[in-house]
């Protein structure tokens, strides 16, 4: 799974970040666990998710797996969960929603070149049993992230891999890649992404915007996002004028500010135990696009970081929640993921901050 998917993963959530379902928002369904368990329930059961999806989406992301979504081990891989994908489009056929199939999936320069190696039998096979099985469905979205990191130079391969498939494709049927893109040409070209060059085969980029991923820093012993109000409003702008489609991950982030040097802050792999005799809270804010709690350190506890280490966070230090508000979202945006959100009771709420 690629990496900005892998951290979304990890990312909790709270009750009163809302997703749209009045918005007609796009949606992702990723999670491979969650839909090897649903394609291989009762038929029943996969209608009632398909009329569920149509009643609070417009737009469909449907993952399939990373390389051969139809052989042992893959999600499609029993007879049952094909019927079931096959009833699953068809819903949402029926109901004017119109359904992008995602596969081919690495992070990195290593497990690019593996895909690459395998790219083109990857794609026959999974097309070639699409149309066999009578899928009905409006396009194709591959997810080869940072493929050039360490001076890789596989922008030329990309272009080749998009250039094949728009080739297998039929009909009026779409071709999309994710991207992590910023506004600058010469920083996504960096990353391997030369739009121009891209979009000869492609329809649209899906730009990757995840606020909460994004970093944050320190100014006079404040810690800040990375992605304050005026570079969001600046990267919502920039997507609008290129017309890309986008991608948006909501989500929080746990920090750890050390009393003996304010200017060292750590990421949280997980949650703190927030019992009133752990933490205590100190401030709460609420900016146009960021809730922010800090906690006061009460007794020890131990906390463990991003990074893979553990330390104990102590009286002095300081624990900060930043959660990325709805308010970040447009309409046609995708929200990412289906099952986390609604494992975190985000799904069928009602929204007041989604514009």
């Amino acid at each position: 799974m690629p990496f900005f998917r892998k951290w979304l993963l990890f990312l909790f959530f709270i009750p009163s970040l809302t997703v749209a379902a009045a918005s007609g928002k796009g949606i992702v369904i990723a999670s491979e666990s969650d839909q090897l368990e649903l394609f291989n329930a009762d038929s029943l059961k996969v209608l009632a998710f398909a009329d569920s999806i149509t009643a609070d989406f417009n737009r469909v992301i449907l993952h399939l797996g990373q390389g051969y979504a139809f052989r042992t081990g893959g999600i499609h891989a029993t007879e049952k969960s094909r019927t079931n994908l096959r009833l699953f489009a068809d819903r949402l056929r029926e109901k004017k929603i119109p359904l992008t199939l995602w596969f081919l999936d690495s992070f990195g320069k290593e497990a690019f070149e593996e895909i690459y190696q395998n790219y083109k039998p990857i794609s026959d096979e999974n097309v070639r049993v699409l149309d066999s099985l009578q899928i009905p469905y409006d396009g194709i979205a591959v997810d080869l992230e940072w493929f050039n990191l360490n001076n890789g130079k596989n922008h030329a391969r990309f272009e080749e891999i998009l250039s094949y498939l728009h080739d297998r494709l039929k009909g009026e049927k779409r071709l999309y890649f994710f991207a992590p893109l910023q506004e600058s040409r010469q920083e996504n070209e960096r990353r391997g992404f030369h739009i121009s060059k891209l979009l000869r085969s492609a329809n649209a980029p899906l730009a990757m915007f995840y606020p909460a991923e994004s970093g944050f820093h320190v100014n006079r012993n404040e810690v800040l996002p990375n992605f304050g109000k005026e570079r969001i409003e600046h990267l919502k702008q920039h997507f609008r004028k290129q017309k890309w489609e986008v991608i948006l991950g909501l989500g929080e982030k746990w920090l750890c500010q050390f009393h003996h040097d304010l200017t060292e802050v750590e990421s949280l792999k997980s949650p703190p135990i927030l019992q009133p005799d752990k933490l205590k809270l100190e401030t709460s804010r609420t900016d146009e696009y960021w809730q922010t709690e800090t906690y006061a350190v009460v007794s020890p506890q131990l906390v463990n970081f991003e990074d893979g280490t553990s330390r104990m966070a102590k009286p002095g230090d300081r624990l900060l929640h930043f959660t990325i508000r709805a308010t970040v979202a447009e309409a046609d945006y995708y929200c990412y993921e289906y099952f986390h959100l609604r494992a975190n009771h985000l799904l069928h709420s009602t929204v007041n901050e989604t514009q």
